[in-house]
């Protein structure tokens, strides 16, 4: 873009050298045909003219190779310096994105990592307290039915001791302890045969 100035002003100049030696010509003719009483600012010869086309266009050749090369090579310099540091901005800034998108896909992975530990977590605790939970039910149920066997065997007991002297009373007679014992079971078996609870 800037190159494309440069050789546009070039192009410029050249037209312009050009004008400015087409009039140095056309001041040169007039002053032929003028009278040589009037004074102004382009009186002269054509000698004079023509000597000052020579030395404008060794002036145009002088500056055009010593100090507009340089001119021009610095520009370019410039140029290519401008470039160069356009081009690495951009190799920044897409180092710049695609550093931000690993970054967004590392966290995106942390996040579902979190999600998948909290959720395994979840899952664990629930696991683990359903197993309590189990644990629980079967001891109660174990602790209920060892507490429905005892007060069963306390019922047991009890109605046999109430059997016991009811018979004695009954049959009026004592009864030793083989006897009581031997009545006891018996009984306790008959009823357990006809109450299974």
């Amino acid at each position: 873009m800037l190159f494309g100035f440069i050789l546009a002003q070039i192009k410029t100049m050249k037209i312009l050298f050009c004008l400015i030696l087409l009039f140095a010509c056309s001041v040169a003719i007039a002053e032929e045909t003028q009278p040589a009483a009037e004074q102004g600012i382009f009186n002269g010869t054509v000698a004079d003219a023509l000597w000052t086309v020579i030395a404008f266009t060794a002036l145009v050749i002088l500056l055009k190779k010593f100090a507009w090369k340089p001119i021009l090579a610095n520009l370019q310099e410039r140029h290519d310096h401008i470039a160069h540091q356009i081009q690495a901005a951009q190799d920044t800034r897409q180092q710049a994105e695609k550093l931000l998108d690993d970054h967004k896909q590392k966290g995106f992975q942390i996040v579902n990592d979190a999600t998948d530990q909290a959720q395994l977590r979840t899952q664990q605790l629930l696991d683990k307290a359903q197993q309590q939970a189990i644990e629980l039910k079967r001891k109660s149920d174990e602790d209920i039915s060892n507490a429905r066997a005892a007060f069963s065997e306390h019922i047991w007991k009890q109605s046999s001791d109430v059997i016991l002297a009811l018979s004695s009373k009954i049959l009026e007679k004592t009864v030793t302890k083989e006897d009581n014992e031997r009545l006891i079971n018996e009984t306790i078996e008959k009823l357990r045969q006809e109450n299974p609870k």
